[in-house]
């Protein structure tokens, strides 16, 4: 998960994505860092399921291309949510990653963003999960 605050949006609806699987055998955890050097370091120094990134987040493409540079990071999913319409820039620097970033998902919804966060939380092993249709 990657934030601003360790209680945002995004960190209380993967909770709620969480609370919809009981009966998943392995514990899961939340983990929401709040700049791109952490987030990297969190991502090298333990497995995850998949990656919440807050597009609106002024330091999210830059987690993004700090992950995007390090091969071994880049198997896991990306989940990206927007909530709304990108400045050019910001979308030229989104499309560039998303081309060389096969796991990385745009999804504009809070919907589908929680029912994706809960199919890679469920699926039997890590990349498991088919990418969203778009």
């Amino acid at each position: 998960m990657f934030e601003g605050t360790s209680g945002g949006l995004l960190t209380l609806l993967a909770y709620s994505a969480i609370s919809d699987l009981a009966g998943v055998s392995t514990a899961v955890r939340v983990s929401t860092a709040v700049g791109p050097s952490q987030g990297v370091a969190m991502l090298a120094a333990e497995p995850f399921r998949c990656v919440v990134v807050d597009l609106a987040m002024p330091t999210a493409l830059e987690f993004l291309e700090q992950v995007q540079e390090k091969p071994e990071l880049r198997e896991v999913p990306v989940l990206a949510y927007q909530s709304a319409q990108p400045d050019t820039a910001t979308a030229d620097r989104f499309a560039a990653l998303r081309s060389a970033y096969p796991t990385l998902e745009l999804l504009p919804s809070l919907d589908e963003l929680r029912e994706r966060i809960t199919l890679h939380l469920s699926a039997a092993r890590p990349g498991q999960v088919p990418a969203a249709r778009r």
